[in-house]
């Protein structure tokens, strides 16, 4: 039996279905997931969207098994920071993380660390803890358009 992402033949030929892309997010609170799920989906259509406990370790071993086209990790992740996880996987691999910053001075300069680390960019939350994206929703679905161009 074949599953939905094999290929099927269409009524103008073979065509093969497209695998989902799958989309990584080591985020929290859940309405951040949320919120990138939907840009997400809104962009692209149904997505993979793999949420993981905000968790160093996990997040690592997770980056280090799978292939997504984009990773989201906060910057403060449990038992490992995110620079950690960037420095421990193949830069191909680090340049499709996005790194989930609060906006401060602290956040920024960990987004800096990051960038230099090879993450590939940073989106930044408001309110603290965080309670969403800072932004508009035009502004984030642009970013996020950008970051899905290779």
């Amino acid at each position: 039996m074949k599953g939905p992402d094999s290929a099927t033949p269409s009524a103008h030929g073979s065509a093969a279905r497209r695998p989902r892309p799958l989309f990584l997010a080591a985020v929290e609170p859940e309405v951040l997931a949320d919120d990138l799920q939907r840009m997400l989906e809104e962009l692209l259509g149904p997505v993979d969207f793999e949420r993981l406990p905000e968790d160093g370790p996990v997040a690592l071993a997770r980056l280090k098994a799978s292939r997504p086209r984009l990773a989201f990790l906060s910057t403060r992740l449990r038992l490992i920071e995110a620079t950690t996880v960037l420095r421990a996987i193949p830069p191909a691999r680090a340049g499709q993380v996005v790194l989930v910053v609060p906006d401060t001075l602290e956040g920024y300069r960990a987004a800096w660390d990051g960038l230099y680390f090879g993450a590939r960019d940073f989106v930044v939350t408001r309110g603290l803890p965080a309670q969403r994206f800072k932004g508009g929703t035009a502004v984030r679905g642009r970013q996020l358009a950008h970051l899905l161009t290779d």
